[in-house]
């Protein structure tokens, strides 16, 4: 059935849309505490003495699971500290993810212990594979993609947006109060690492608060050929200045 499915995608390649871009060009550059940024953070929430940083790999659902267990169980690990019980998960500062590791790591981001209440009913329980076969593979949704600049990954990007990030942007992300989160995908115009932050999105005069989790998620995860790629565009006039 994969192989099945595989043939099918490979066969709309000829007639899929190239995609939606949906970074908006600004004419001034976000500063101060409306930037999502390491530095800026670190800024606005005290990270001690340690800075303890987490780093989730890639590997579909079963990345997502293993990195939900890590969550859970730093959840469950208690130390003293100045005559109190500290979860060890409380002093996480920084988590780091690509691929289906992103998917933890942003819902963790965006709701906080809510995790432990829903994300396995959300995510790891759901059949989502077969739910976006369903949406690419449905006859009136190719025709209209054929016809519209809704490509495969937009419908993705929509399922996510709907059913696991709640419509949320980084704006959202920035006001969590819990761990910075470093969303990754790989540029593949320079082969190299993109990370969803606000210096990345100052080079292409966009602000990324106004930018979708799920966008960013889908961009991690995208598996090349099946999901094409996420366009971001380059936009001029915000006078930025390289910081080198």
């Amino acid at each position: 059935m994969r192989i099945l499915f595989l043939i099918v995608i490979l066969m709309l390649n000829g007639c899929s849309a190239i995609g939606t871009i949906k970074n908006d060009p600004v004419a001034q550059l976000p500063e101060g505490q409306h930037r999502y940024s390491a530095i800026n953070y670190s800024q606005k929430y005290a990270t001690g003495d340690t800075l303890f940083l987490l780093a989730f790999s890639g590997g579909g659902t079963r990345a997502a699971a293993l990195s939900y267990g890590i969550l859970e169980e730093l959840r469950d690990t208690r130390y003293q500290a100045n005559g109190k019980e500290v979860r060890l998960l409380d002093e996480v500062d920084r988590i780091s993810s690509v691929s289906g590791g992103s998917f933890t790591s942003a819902y963790y981001g965006l709701f906080g212990d809510q995790i432990f209440d829903d994300f396995k009913e959300v995510f790891l329980y759901k059949d989502v594979q077969g739910d976006l076969k369903s949406r690419i593979l449905d006859f009136f949704g190719i025709i209209g993609r054929i016809f519209s600049d809704t490509s495969r990954t937009e419908v993705a990007i929509k399922y996510y947006d709907k059913h696991i990030f709640q419509g949320k942007t980084f704006a959202d992300l920035e006001k969590s109060g819990g761990p910075f989160i470093f969303i990754n995908a790989t540029d593949l115009n320079s082969q190299s690492q993109f990370t969803f932050v606000q210096p990345q999105f100052d080079f292409l005069c966009s602000d990324l608060s106004q930018f979708k989790v799920a966008r960013a998620v889908a961009a991690s995860s995208a598996v090349p050929v099946l999901f094409p790629p996420i366009l971001l565009e380059r936009h001029e006039n915000c006078h930025y200045k390289k910081p080198f």
